[in-house]
């Protein structure tokens, strides 16, 4: 079954250590595409955790949010030397534009430089074997969404082909009660604009065939319908199915445009404008499909 590209993931679980939480919302994007952030401590780590989510998710844009909170009580540090500077050049620059206002203790804590968060006094092999295992169960937990969406997705393209199929069975109706009345209309228009002109009967009827066979639609109508077939195995799958149905769209959308300009008659222009509507709808689904 299909799967969506939205979706969303959470774990928090509680260690002698301290408590570890992953997040991740997936929207939907041409490839795949990870934004990822994590404690200053886990930056090491990161082509590891996008190695690990790429193998799992392999379309979207998917927002990745590692935290932890360790048990110990002091978790941040002062860096000295970058406080100094930074006070030093903040001094510098209020005296060369004449400010009045001090450097406090506020403006330098404001600045990430000067306070940051201190690496876990813990065993680092043992917090990345967590960390990667609630990585694959928060991926999963994604994933398991993605099924969910996927299926609330496909039980709503489903009903606008069952539209498309109701509206195209009518045109296929129409189309062949038509038939007969087209031939005898372009016999005698061919009979009117040849006045005099005695032509064979033999080539007029190969003259009226060929008139008529221009406005035939039955080609694309057969069309469509092999489309929605294809279109509805692809559904089962979830293997990169959204392109392939993307692309399905687009044939089915020409079809229709076709037998709209071949089509010479009101009613069949309303059907093709309603089949075009639901197919529209069934387009910006597709989208989101993974």
């Amino acid at each position: 079954m299909i799967k969506s590209m939205t979706g969303h993931g959470g774990i928090e679980k509680s260690f002698d250590f301290g408590i570890l939480a992953i997040e991740m919302r997936s929207v939907n994007s041409r490839y795949l595409d990870i934004f990822l952030k994590a404690p200053d401590f886990l930056e090491l780590y990161k082509n590891d955790f996008n190695k690990i989510l790429s193998e799992r998710l392999v379309r979207g844009r998917i927002s990745v949010f590692i935290k932890f909170e360790s048990n110990a009580k002091d978790t941040f540090c002062v860096n000295f030397d970058a406080a100094e500077k930074i006070f030093h050049d903040l001094e510098r620059l209020r005296k060369n534009l004449a400010i009045d206002e001090p450097v406090t203790m506020t403006h330098l804590l404001e600045i990430p430089e000067v306070l940051k968060e201190k690496e876990p006094e813990i065993d680092m092999e043992i917090l990345m074997d967590k960390v990667v295992k609630m990585l694959a169960e928060t991926a999963q937990k994604l994933d398991d969404m993605r099924s969910i969406e996927g299926k609330n997705l496909a039980d709503g393209i489903e009903m606008k082909l069952q539209e498309i199929e109701r509206n195209l069975k009518e045109i296929t109706n129409r189309i062949a009660d038509r038939k007969i009345s087209y031939f005898q209309k372009y016999k005698d228009l061919i009979r009117e604009l040849s006045g005099d002109i005695n032509i064979d009967g033999e080539r007029l009827l190969q003259e009226v065939a060929i008139m008529t066979k221009k406005v035939d639609i039955t080609e694309e109508c057969d069309r469509i319908v092999s489309h929605i077939s294809q279109f509805r195995n692809y559904m089962d799958k979830d293997d990169d199915a959204g392109k392939k149905m993307n692309f399905l769209v687009q044939e089915i959308n020409r079809e229709m445009t076709t037998i709209g300009s071949k089509a010479e008659s009101a009613e069949i222009s309303q059907l093709v404008v309603n089949m075009k509507n639901e197919l529209e709808k069934i387009r910006e689904q597709v989208q989101n499909i993974l």
